[in-house]
């Protein structure tokens, strides 16, 4: 499970929400940066904020000094994910995503669409990671 995770390049595979991803700045491993895009060529940056092999790691977004980060009534805050053995041949596999909310309009956004929006992309993420572990039928 760890192998897929941390082939970051390879994300694609298993997380739709991104159509490609490339190394920026580093190897695989914290404090490297990656840029992610997805299917309509919107890009992010985001730096690895946390690599522990086999358990955990974490992306924070970075950036770009000419967004003006003023005009978001929702801000990334951070996405990690985390594995936890919970049997010989079973792991618990954790994606969060964290947000701040800006302003009143911020917060209803946050309150009333936040959840259910990222529910569905890391659930998606999650499908696909499972998809690579499934046993192929036939």
């Amino acid at each position: 499970m760890w192998e897929a995770i941390a082939d970051l390049e390879g994300a694609p595979r298993w997380n739709k929400a991104w159509a490609r991803v490339c190394l920026v700045s580093g190897p695989a491993g914290e404090g490297a940066v990656l840029r992610a895009e997805d299917e309509e060529g919107r890009a992010s940056e985001l730096q690895v904020g946390a690599w522990e092999p086999q358990r955990r790691v974490a992306f924070l977004p970075r950036p770009s000094p000419e967004e003006d980060m003023d005009r978001y009534w929702l801000l990334l805050e951070g996405q990690a994910i985390t594995l936890e053995p919970v049997g010989e041949d079973a792991t618990l596999v954790t994606i969060e995503a964290r947000a701040r909310a800006r302003g009143l309009m911020g917060l209803v956004v946050g309150w009333l669409l936040w959840p259910g929006y990222q529910r569905r992309g890391l659930v998606a993420a999650l499908d696909g990671l499972e998809a690579l572990f499934r046993p192929a039928e036939g």
